[in-house]
């Protein structure tokens, strides 16, 4: 998995804590820019992160390799709305498990999500990135 990230995003490194506001922070024991589940749905450790790579933010899933897959996969989390910030300096991750998640705008819109995923909470909104059959799909939990 090392060796994907260092071919595939020259000089990346993860968003260390340090760089987040202290109020942001608070008392958090966990990474704010680092997530590992099983995001699809393989039974197999997965990572997904925030980070710098040639000074471009970066937000990516990081997929081990699997019975299906003999190496691993990188996936890029593109956020599909145009109004959404592409600066990732104040964003941070959280662990999603598997869950009937309803849209908090609209009660009978339900994610029915199968495999973990991750909570991209930034200061103006928050959705939830999840891979559907390899595609990345986004559902909005807070926000604009």
């Amino acid at each position: 998995m090392a060796q994907l990230l260092y071919d595939s995003l020259p000089g990346f490194y993860a968003q260390p804590q340090s760089s987040y506001s202290p109020g942001l922070v608070g008392g958090r024991k966990t990474p704010m820019a680092v997530v590992v589940g099983d995001f699809d749905g393989d039974s197999r450790r997965d990572v997904a992160m925030v980070g710098v790579s040639e000074n471009t933010p970066v937000l990516i899933m990081l997929l081990a390799n699997s019975q299906t897959s003999a190496s691993p996969k990188l996936v890029f989390l593109l956020r599909p709305k145009p109004n959404t910030p592409t600066s990732l300096g104040s964003d941070y991750l959280e662990f999603v498990a598997p869950a009937r998640i309803p849209s908090p705008d609209d009660k009978t819109v339900v994610l029915d999500l199968h495999s973990d995923a991750v909570n991209i909470v930034g200061p103006n909104v928050s959705e939830i990135a999840y891979l559907d059959h390899g595609v990345v799909r986004w559902f909005s939990v807070g926000g604009d």
